[in-house]
C-alpha cells in the first residue's frame, strides 16, 4: 500500500495486493492540534467503484490507514455509497475493521443527475434560471478550458480558500498543484476565465470532475467575487461542461458532490445545494461517518489535554 506522507493536502491511498494495484481512495492529512506531531487521516467519498475494485482487500486497506504514516492519532472515513445494500456491506467491513459510527462532519445526501445523450436533452432537465444563467455567462464573456500548467497553481488555491471561507468548510484545502499534477484519465480540471486570455489573472473559477465507473463526481471547486463580474455566474459554466466532458468519458450520471438536509436551512452550504439542484436529477442517501483510534497510547494523551484545557 502507498500513501504519501504530506500533511495538509489530499492524497491518492493506492491499495495493491499480489503486486498488483487494485484501487484506491482519496486521503486527506493534517496536523493535530491537540496532540503535536500527531496526524489526522481522513478519507472522503469511500463507496461506489472505488470501492468495488478494492473487494476482498477493503477490510485490510481500512486498517492499514492508521499505519500510512507515523503516529496517526485518528482515522475518519466518509462512506459515500448509494446502493443501499452495499452501506451495508461497507458498514459491516468497517466494523471488522475497527471503526465505529461517529455523527458526521459530512454530508449524507447527494443529488445524482443522469447524463443523457446531447446537449439539448441535457439543458432541458436544467431549470429555467439555471438555463438562464449558463447562457447569461456566455454573453458576459464566461469562457471555461480545461487546465493543465501549473502556473495556475496559486490562483487555485486562492478561489479554494476563498470558497471555503464562504460556505464554513472544515476538511483541508486541496492543494491546486496537486490537483494540476493528478489528472488522468479519471479526472479533468476545468478553469473558468473571463475573456479569451487563460491567463492566471483572468481565471475566475475553477472545478475539478473525477470519474469512477459509469459516474463523475463533481469534486472540488472555487470561484472568485470581483467588483467588475458582478453577479455575472461562474460555476453554472463549470458544471455544465463538466457534465459535457462526462459524457465524453462514457459515464451516465453525474454525483453533484453532496447536500446539506432540506431542512437545514441555516446551513451556510444550503445555496449550494440550490444551485445544484437546478441541475436536475434527484436526492440519495450516501452514508455517514465512521472513525477508528489505531493508537491508545496517542488516545489517552489526547483525552488528558482536553481535560487539563477544559479546566483553565
Amino acid at each position: 500500500m502507498e500513501a504519501p506522507p504530506t500533511p495538509g493536502v489530499r492524497h491518492w491511498f493506492g491499495v495493491r495486493y499480489d503486486g498488483t494495484l487494485r484501487g484506491g481512495f482519496p486521503v486527506a492529512l493534517s496536523r493535530s492540534r491537540t496532540v503535536p506531531g500527531s496526524t489526522l487521516v481522513r478519507v472522503e467519498h469511500l463507496g461506489g467503484a472505488a470501492l468495488d475494485a478494492l473487494g476482498e482487500c477493503a477490510a485490510p486497506a481500512l486498517v492499514a490507514l492508521g499505519t500510512c504514516t507515523r503516529f496517526v492519532l485518528r482515522v475518519n472515513v466518509a462512506l459515500y455509497e448509494s446502493r443501499p445494500e452495499h452501506r451495508t456491506a461497507l458498514a459491516q467491513v468497517l466494523t471488522a475493521a475497527g471503526y465505529a459510527p461517529v455523527p458526521p462532519r459530512m454530508y449524507v445526501e447527494t443529488i445524482m443527475v443522469p447524463i443523457v445523450p446531447d446537449d439539448e436533452q441535457q439543458m432541458s432537465a436544467c431549470s429555467s434560471s439555471t438555463r438562464r444563467n449558463i447562457r447569461e455567462s456566455i454573453r458576459a464573456g464566461i469562457v471555461v478550458r480545461p487546465l493543465a500548467s501549473l502556473a495556475y497553481a496559486p490562483t487555485l488555491d486562492r478561489l479554494s480558500a476563498d470558497a471555503f471561507l464562504r460556505h464554513g468548510g472544515e476538511r483541508p484545502r486541496p492543494n491546486g498543484a496537486t490537483l494540476l499534477a493528478n489528472q488522468g484519465s479519471h479526472s479533468v480540471v476545468l478553469g473558468a476565465f473571463h475573456g479569451s486570455a487563460a491567463t492566471p489573472e483572468n481565471l475566475v473559477g475553477f472545478a475539478v470532475f473525477t470519474r469512477t465507473g459509469h459516474t463523475a463526481l463533481y469534486d472540488v471547486a472555487g470561484t472568485a467575487r470581483r467588483l467588475e463580474l458582478g453577479r455575472t455566474p461562474i460555476s453554472h459554466p463549470l458544471l455544465w461542461e463538466g457534465f459535457r466532458w462526462a459524457r465524453s468519458q462514457g459515464c451516465t450520471s453525474m454525483d453533484l458532490g453532496g447536500v446539506p438536509p432540506v431542512d437545514a436551512v441555516n446551513d451556510p452550504r444550503a445555496s449550494i445545494a440550490a444551485f445544484k439542484a437546478g441541475f436536475g436529477g434527484h436526492r440519495l442517501t450516501v452514508g455517514g461517518e465512521w472513525q477508528c483510534s489505531p493508537s491508545r497510547v496517542l488516545s489517552v494523551v489526547e483525552g488528558t489535554v482536553k481535560r487539563v484545557l477544559r479546566r483553565r
